[in-house]
């Protein structure tokens, strides 16, 4: 789970903002836990969960995130990564169904969304060290197959009148 950044434009930790209940964090760590069997969040300290450093340094926005889920992989011999942007939501429940495959794979919209093979990450390593953060480059570099994220109604949430929109919009549906 992608879950570093300052959260400037929200004006607090917006992952500990809640959503019927439950934080953003926790709602990302249940919703990627019903699909994959571990689940690392990267760029903050949890208690009591597996949480790691972004690599190869910090402040690399959420290629940093995902450069140290694909560093564990590797070192875990684990094949894939599959990624999530904890500010977002929902999480589908068939995300990983949805994305899984040989090559890398992203959402068409919401490009945070990704499954990546753990051979990638030397890749991802060197354009990061060659001083390179962006995200839009890094799929240019990578051609990741898209897929249509259009039936999810994802909510990438910035600012509190991002969360406010949300809430009004899920009026009444337990999440």
């Amino acid at each position: 789970m992608l879950a570093g950044g300052q959260a400037v434009r929200f004006g607090r930790d917006k992952l500990s903002a809640e959503l019927n209940g439950a934080t953003f964090l926790q709602l990302a760590h249940r919703a990627v836990l019903e699909q994959v069997d571990e689940a690392v969040i990267c760029g903050r300290k949890v208690s009591n969960e597996i949480a790691i450093v972004d690599w190869p340094s910090s402040r690399l926005g959420p290629l940093g995130g995902l450069c140290a889920a694909m560093r564990y992989a590797v070192n875990a011999r684990l094949d894939y990564v599959l990624s999530i942007p904890a500010d977002t939501y929902p999480v589908p429940k068939d995300l990983i169904n949805l994305l899984s495959g040989e090559t890398p794979a992203v959402f068409y919209n919401h490009w945070l969304f990704g499954f990546w093979p753990s051979a990638y990450f030397p890749a991802l390593e060197s354009y990061l060290n060659i001083g390179q953060r962006s995200v839009k480059g890094w799929l240019r570099k990578t051609a990741p197959r898209l897929v249509d994220d259009s039936l999810f109604n994802l909510t990438n949430v910035n600012t509190v009148s991002d969360l406010n929109a949300l809430k009004v919009s899920l009026n009444g549906i337990d999440v």
